[in-house]
C-alpha cells in the first residue's frame, strides 16, 4: 500500500487544482485547474505562458516551456524518457500530440495547428519472432527552428529537422530534413518552393 502512496505521489504529488495553482505561483504563468500534469517537478514553464486543459507529463528529462508560450485544450505533451524544449512565443493548436523519447527541440515563435503529431520514436520491429510491441522502441531526436508554421493535421517524424522560417502544408507528413525557409507539401512532404 504504501509502495503504491509512494508511485502516486511522485507522478502527481497533490490534486490537480493544487498543482495548477503551484506552477502557476511558481513560474508566474497560467496553468488551467483541467490541466492534467504528471511529474510536476520536472516541469518548468516560462513567465506568462498559459497552459490550458491539456495533458503533460514530464517524465525522463522534463518539459521545459518558454516565456509566453500557449498550449490549448487536448494538448498531449508526453516526454516518455527523452525531453521536450520549446522556446518562447510558441503556440500549440487544440489536440496536438509530442511525443519525446528520442527528445524534441522547438524554437521561439513556432505555430503548431491542431491534430498535428511530432513522434521522436519509432518501434523496433527486426525480431519476427517477438511481437512489435514487446521489441522496445528508439529514438533519435525532432528539431523545429525558429519561426516555423506547421499546418493541421500534419504529421513529423523521428530524425527529422525543419528549417528555419519553413512551411509545412497541412495534412503533410514529413520524413526528411526541411531545408531553411522551405514550403513543403503532400505525403511524403516535398519542396514546393522557397520562402
Amino acid at each position: 500500500m504504501w509502495q503504491r502512496l509512494k508511485t502516486r505521489f511522485q507522478l502527481t504529488p497533490a490534486p490537480g487544482f493544487i498543482v495548477a495553482l503551484y506552477l502557476s505561483l511558481r513560474w508566474r504563468c497560467r496553468v488551467s485547474p483541467g490541466a492534467v500534469i504528471r511529474f510536476p517537478f520536472r516541469l518548468t514553464i516560462g513567465r506568462g505562458s498559459r497552459i490550458h486543459r491539456c495533458s503533460l507529463v514530464a517524465s525522463g528529462r522534463g518539459i521545459h516551456v518558454g516565456e509566453s508560450v500557449r498550449i490549448y485544450d487536448g494538448c498531449n505533451l508526453n516526454a516518455l524518457d527523452g525531453e521536450i524544449s520549446i522556446k518562447d512565443h510558441s503556440t500549440f493548436g487544440p489536440y496536438m500530440t509530442i511525443y519525446g523519447l528520442g527528445s524534441v527541440s522547438i524554437g521561439s515563435y513556432v505555430a503548431i495547428a491542431s491534430y498535428s503529431t511530432v513522434v521522436a520514436s519509432n518501434h523496433n520491429f527486426s525480431d519476427r519472432d517477438i511481437y512489435i510491441s514487446l521489441q522496445g522502441a528508439t529514438g533519435k531526436g525532432i528539431s523545429i527552428e525558429d519561426d516555423v508554421w506547421v499546418g493541421a493535421n500534419c504529421v513529423i517524424l523521428d530524425g527529422v529537422t525543419v528549417g528555419k522560417g519553413s512551411v509545412i502544408a497541412a495534412g503533410s507528413v514529413v520524413t526528411k530534413k526541411v531545408p531553411d525557409y522551405s514550403v513543403v507539401a503532400v505525403v511524403p512532404a516535398r519542396l514546393i518552393k522557397k520562402r
